[in-house]
């Protein structure tokens, strides 16, 4: 799956039931990976270098990863949008706005829905 997020080239791809992520917004090079059932965020946003390493300087943004019950819970604030990673019952809801735009990704029935509006 590729999508182009203003001009940039973000990836969804599954490689051994392992989820990684490589997203470009803004020109930066923000990644999300998943590396033995551990999660490792790396996010540049605003053409800056800043990293989700349990800390929140960056970018005049509030990004979190909070771990809470062996559970990922994340707020971020990215360009005056709300996106949040929630977890319900064991499923992700994810609801996502980049570039004032409302992508959503949504788990159902075990299965990976997503619809993703871009800079319009």
């Amino acid at each position: 799956m590729t999508h182009s997020v203003c001009e940039s080239e973000p990836m969804y791809t599954r490689t051994n039931s392992k989820l990684a992520m490589t997203q470009n917004v803004f020109e930066s090079e923000p990644m999300n990976t998943r590396t033995n059932s551990k999660f490792a965020m790396t996010q540049s946003v605003c053409k800056s270098e800043p990293m989700n390493t349990r800390t929140n300087e960056r970018c005049e943004s509030e990004p979190m990863n909070i771990r809470t019950n062996g559970k990922l819970a994340m707020t971020q604030n990215v360009f005056e949008s709300e996106p949040m990673n929630n977890r319900t019952n064991g499923k992700l809801a994810m609801t996502q706005s980049v570039c004032y735009s409302e992508p959503i990704n949504t788990r159902t029935n075990g299965k990976l829905a997503m619809t993703q509006s871009v800079c319009e």
